[in-house]
């Protein structure tokens, strides 16, 4: 009796481990049904994380209307355009906590150096996409909000690091006093 628990104590150990995916990779992934909107929307998350911006506005471009249609889902979109547009949050929010005395408009030029013209639309294009969520902050939710004043951040940062300092060393140039 005591050798059957055992043998079933490591049916149930492989068992668990094998779906819940604890190793790391997807056991059924190669029987799963990739075209499916929750499995794109899990493909874009997935190439978000990995910081493929372009890649996963292609992929979620793909879905379906009613599900390019959900607002989580157009939230995840903005997200991969503010990625594009050089918006990393967790370095962004962790940057930002350590600021200390700097000032604001200081810290967003040194953080969002070597901007292009294409992160800049890429950031109006995240923002156009969340304000569609809703014309007022009282029709957005509290999340859609706070992403939004990330995206206008690095909105302001890019602009300010484009137009205050040429030579992308972080700091503004000399005849910029109003930084």
């Amino acid at each position: 009796m005591n050798r059957i628990q055992k043998k079933m104590g490591w049916v149930i150990v492989l068992l668990s481990i094998a779906l819940s995916n604890v190793g790391g990779c997807n056991f059924f992934y190669d029987f799963a049904i990739r075209n499916s909107d929750p499995a794109i929307v899990d493909d874009v998350k997935r190439l978000i994380d990995q910081q493929s911006w372009t890649v996963a506005i292609a992929t979620w471009n793909t879905l379906s209307p009613a599900a390019q249609a959900d607002s989580g889902n157009q939230l995840l979109l903005a997200s991969a355009y503010a990625g594009r547009g050089g918006l990393n949050l967790m370095k962004f929010v962790t940057d930002l906590g350590s600021m200390g005395a700097l000032p604001l408009f200081q810290f967003l030029l040194a953080e969002f150096l070597s901007p292009t013209i294409s992160n800049f639309n890429d950031e109006v294009a995240a923002e156009a996409i969340v304000q569609g969520l809703g014309a007022t902050a009282a029709v957005r939710t509290a999340d859609q909000n706070v992403f939004l004043l990330f995206v206008e951040f690095a909105k302001l940062g890019t602009l300010l690091s484009f137009t205050a300092d040429p030579l992308q060393v972080g700091t503004y140039s000399v005849g910029d006093d109003a930084l």
